[in-house]
């Protein structure tokens, strides 16, 4: 009945374009209608009846007559009155009386002589055709033959959208809203046709785990929870456990989420799912119980789940109850679509769909993906007992272990890690460590390195979790909770909020010669420096910072406004800054700076052969890379043979992949530990970039500070 309403109004619609239509019997034709769209049915009958009596109807018109009684009897579920005025009628059987006696056989469940009538319409007619199709698509899912039903849906679904975005704006509202509502129809209809075609196919539990994993998708986590409980048995019910206790995450019930990865933790250690609980578990307690007890024994789990995953036998395991269909439909066909490489080679996971039975048998990335975000967790746990040693090896293992698996698209997330090991906080200034108030310490120490290891929603809670709890006399503690927020909108390239909160970190430490106040003007200059407008207040922060020899990131300050002063076409400026730098003979940044020298003085407007050009200090690379959207273009270089001294120059030319579009302007996000390049003209971006800022593993000997490392 869902659809009737639509179809009156279209009725109406269709019906007053009739040349030969007499005015009188049109006014009534309307007050019919009115009378319908209120709900008035009887008043509708009485003006109908009265109509038809009159001698000057015609037989057309008796047609429209009879469709319009015909319509009132189905919405008042008297499918037998509507069919027996239709039969009545003698008159020519137009395509619109064929919709309406198929809609009147559906209600009679006579779905076969509904189907017959489903194609009889004016194949001119697009909405009639629509009507036809929307018949159709019910017909068959009453005689059960979901898988046309299926394909109806969808073919109703591409033809309703393709129309409605070629409707103009200024007209067509009421075909806009059939349109609308035959969509959203057509979806939930081919949901049922799925469903129901699951349970004729690969039984009733697979049907339910599609539905359940459909609901969590959409963020429908209790519906989705309802539907895994009814999983009776198998490897769907595992699933369908685990995946319960994920959607009490986003529900933010973990007490519940908590208790049912622990009873399954102990009840199935032999489940294609128990390293997937065990790991959300240990990442569940970190999240929820900031303490020392709590990270212990996440520690246990997290080092229990990465054996799991290096040990586990996947060619030996079986997948319990699943019939041989859905394994050759289903669990066969899959694999490859859920791994794709990327522009740089590496393969990444992709979208996964609703049928999508994801587990150690049936995906190639599963036991990789969580030996690394478990050996991520276990290496930061370890740091937080104080084992740096066995945090750095784990770090390195859990990135390095998986061959081309992308798990962590951050390519340098590793000597990030390593970095934070060896100043005492990860992200933040090392001073963190000691300053930040002790109840706050491994929140916050927590958050940065979910940042780093791509976990920004649980950052993102546990950093407004705690903030709530801060008082006005935290101001430091308040400052660092915000600075690691700051990183999460930079990676969103949300940086006017970032600028914002940063300006506000700047406000409240003052004249504060804090660690933590110095990072906070770095990064707000490097902000600063992607807008033209405010590059004047991004100079003045660099040279604030660079003006105290002995200051925290005083070096990278200047560096970085070397480096800023280049792009924006001051060369002068830029070689001045970096003649400074080389006086610090002990400056990490003095190589870089005396290859940037020379680099200035040799080249002209970044023209280099090939080879770049080679210097005492380093070498001056050329980086010429042409990139095509839309997509996931690499345009930058490969950090792993590069050296401290080392500059490179890009020249990134941006096509589009439609050859009817051109790109006028792009532009390329750069860390937050160096100033942002300017925004590229005509398609083409030339800048100097300084890899010492950035590439932590040449500021850092980290094989000899953890010689681990090495083995």
């Amino acid at each position: 009945m869902k659809i009737e309403k639509m179809i009156c109004v279209l009725l109406a619609l269709l019906f007053c374009v009739c040349a030969f239509s007499d005015e009188n019997f049109r006014k009534a034709i309307d007050k019919a209608s009115s009378y319908i769209d209120k709900k008035r049915h009887e008043s509708a009958i009485r003006v109908l009846e009265k109509t038809d009596k009159d001698k000057d109807t015609t037989v057309s018109e008796k047609g429209e007559i009879a469709l319009l009684l015909s319509l009132i009897y189905r919405l008042q579920e008297k499918p037998l009155e509507a069919l027996k005025i239709l039969e009545l009628f003698t008159g020519s059987k137009s395509g619109r009386y064929q919709i309406e006696l198929g809609e009147t056989y559906l209600m009679l469940e006579k779905f076969d002589r509904a189907l017959g009538c489903s194609t009889c319409y004016a194949k001119e007619d697009e909405l009639l055709f629509l009507e036809a199709f929307w018949l159709r698509s019910r017909a068959n899912f009453g005689l059960a033959k979901y898988e046309d039903c299926i394909d109806n849906c969808d073919q109703l679904i591409a033809i309703s959208s393709e129309r409605m975005s070629a409707i103009r704006s200024d007209i067509g509202k009421d075909e806009k809203k059939f349109l609308e509502k035959m969509i959203a129809d057509a979806e939930e209809l081919k949901g049922k046709a799925i469903g129901m075609n699951d349970v004729l196919l690969y039984g009733k539990d697979f049907a339910l785990y599609r539905r359940g994993r459909k609901a969590q998708f959409n963020g429908k986590y209790d519906e989705a929870i309802v539907f895994y409980s009814q999983i009776r048995k198998g490897t769907l019910k595992d699933a369908g456990t685990v995946y319960a206790a994920a959607c009490y995450v986003k529900k933010g019930d973990f007490d519940a989420a908590i208790k049912m990865y622990e009873e399954f933790c102990e009840e199935k250690p032999f489940s294609l799912y128990y390293g997937e609980a065990l790991y959300n578990l240990a990442f569940l307690l970190c999240v929820k119980k900031q303490n020392k007890p709590t990270m212990i024994e996440a520690l246990a789990l997290s080092e229990k789940c990465v054996e799991w995953s290096r040990n586990f036998k996947a060619e030996e395991a079986m997948l319990e109850d699943i019939n041989e269909r859905l394994i050759r439909d289903i669990v066969s066909g899959t694999p490859d679509e859920f791994l794709q490489n990327d522009d740089c080679g590496n393969l990444i996971r992709t979208k996964l769909f609703p049928e999508s039975i994801t587990n150690p048998k049936t995906s190639p990335w599963y036991l990789p993906y969580y030996e690394t975000k478990a050996g991520l967790l276990k290496g930061f746990l370890l740091s937080e007992t104080g084992k740096k040693n066995e945090a750095a090896v784990a770090f390195k293992e859990a990135v390095t272990s998986n061959g081309k698996s992308k798990i962590v698209s951050n390519s340098g997330a590793l000597p990030l890690l390593l970095e934070g090991l060896v100043e005492g906080f990860y992200l933040l200034p090392g001073e963190c460590g000691n300053k930040i108030s002790r109840k706050y310490r491994l929140k916050i120490a927590l958050s940065c390195f979910f940042i780093l290891t791509e976990e920004y929603d649980a950052a993102e809670q546990i950093l407004n979790e705690t903030l709530k709890t801060m008082g006005n006399n935290e101001k430091y503690d308040v400052c660092a909770a915000n600075l690691c927020k700051t990183y999460i909108l930079l990676k969103s390239n949300k940086k006017k909020e970032a600028g914002k909160i940063l300006e506000g970190i700047i406000a409240s430490l003052g004249e504060n010669k804090s660690e933590l106040s110095r990072k906070a003007k770095y990064l707000y200059a490097s902000v600063l420096s992607s807008d033209p407008a405010r590059k004047d207040r991004a100079v003045k922060i660099y040279e604030e910072l660079a003006k105290d020899r002995n200051g925290y990131l005083a070096d990278e300050a200047m560096l970085s406004l070397a480096m800023f002063s280049y792009n924006a076409g001051d060369k002068r400026t830029a070689k001045e800054l970096c003649w400074e730098l080389r006086r610090r003979k002990d400056s990490p940044y003095s190589a870089a700076a005396q290859t940037f020298i020379q680099a200035i003085g040799k080249t002209k407007d970044v023209e280099l052969d090939e080879d770049g050009l080679e210097t005492k200090t380093g070498t001056v690379i050329k980086h010429a890379k042409t990139v095509m959207i839309p997509g996931t273009p690499s345009w930058d270089i490969e950090t792993s043979g590069l050296k401290s001294g080392d500059i490179v120059f890009y020249n990134i030319r941006c096509i589009s992949r439609d050859n009817c579009k051109i790109i006028r302007s792009f532009s390329v996000g750069l860390s937050p530990d160096e100033p942002q390049p300017p925004q590229a003209k005509a398609g083409n971006l030339e800048f100097v970039r300084i890899p010492a800022l950035y590439v932590k593993n040449l500021k850092y000997d980290f094989v000899k500070i953890f010689p681990e490392l090495a083995q």
